[in-house]
């Protein structure tokens, strides 16, 4: 009989290091690994690897086809998940493998990146009211930018699965750049964030809500001197049902390992969006080690907990797939 097949999927690609001189350089120290990636996700890596050994030195012949992807790009949008999909790689159900603390995750956070330009009437300061200042006209720009926050936290409660965040959704403005003197009206300001969202809003929705933002509640001058753009980070949110088979199956093999888990949202994004968006594949996210070391200074991972998470990928393999 044929079983049910799967994929487990993580990633290769890490952030840079920026200050952190010993990044490239990993060690070992007591029971955990210490380095760039060693978490985000490395760590996943060799747990897939770990659980894969495990079933071979077990003699485990899977009935359904078991399928390990490790992929590039996810920390810059995913094209090597995208990639695999669209070369036609599908299974029944998918694991991609994250930072999770062993919570099964059948819902991502969605985000968005956006690019707001903004011209003012440059002058000399000395005819500064007969100028338009594009810093002070991007600052009303931000405070339109807080009360969406709040709206957006506000429509958020409630959505399922992700009921416990106090803030599970995000309008947050990471760099500014403007201005050519400091006795001159300023000319141009661009302005560059993001927006995190959850499966009840469409990407296209939020990229409307944000257009409409400024063309009800901006003054005159900001309506007709200003642009948005989308050029970068495009992550949708995805969601399947928390009692489909696939997290409830993934929670049961962690509750016979003795790892507790729990299943909810992650109000992060991934790859997950990709495999369920456009591959249409049930897909949950899963892994050892804790997100609060992803991207950190000292990141690191505990090398047990890698060796538990691979015991419950090689259990669900088993389940999942079927054993001959």
């Amino acid at each position: 009989t044929q079983g049910r097949s799967l994929i487990w999927s993580a990633h290769v690609d890490v952030v840079p290091a920026t200050d952190w001189e010993q990044a490239f350089e990993p060690r070992v120290e007591g029971n955990r690994v210490i380095g760039r990636g060693a978490v985000d996700a490395k760590g996943q890596v060799v747990t897939a690897l770990l659980a894969l050994g495990a079933l071979k030195e077990l003699g485990v012949r899977l009935q359904g086809r078991l399928e390990v992807q490790f992929v590039i790009e996810e920390e810059f949008g995913g094209n090597g998940a995208l990639a695999l999909i669209r070369a036609g790689r599908e299974a029944d159900g998918v694991v991609v493998l994250e930072p999770t603390n062993h919570q099964v995750h059948p819902a991502n956070r969605g985000a968005l990146w956006f690019r707001f330009t903004v011209e003012g009437k440059p002058t000399h300061m000395g005819r500064k009211q007969e100028g338009v200042s594009a810093i002070e006209q991007a600052v009303e720009l931000i405070h339109l930018l807080q009360t969406y926050e709040q709206r957006l936290v506000e429509e958020s409660r409630g959505v399922p699965q992700f009921e416990r965040y106090e803030h599970p959704v995000q309008v947050n403005v990471g760099t500014i750049r403007g201005g050519e003197w400091p006795s001159m009206v300023p000319a141009q300001v661009a302005l560059e964030g993001g927006v995190g969202f959850l499966p009840n809003k469409a990407m296209a929705q939020v990229k409307e809500e944000l257009r409409a933002l400024v063309e009800n509640h901006g003054g005159e001058w900001l309506r007709s001197h200003y642009r948005l753009e989308f050029p970068k980070l495009h992550n949708d949110s995805y969601a399947i049902p928390s009692d489909h088979p696939l997290p409830v199956g993934l929670q049961a093999a962690c509750s016979e390992v003795g790892v507790p888990a729990e299943v909810f949202g992650w109000n992060i994004s991934c790859d997950a969006r990709l495999y369920n968006r456009v591959g249409g594949m049930p897909t949950v996210v899963y892994g050892p080690g804790e997100t609060a070391q992803a991207h950190s200074r000292g990141e690191s991972i505990e090398i047990e907990d890698m060796l538990r998470a691979a015991a419950v990928l090689a259990l669900f393999a088993i389940r999942w797939c079927g054993a001959a």
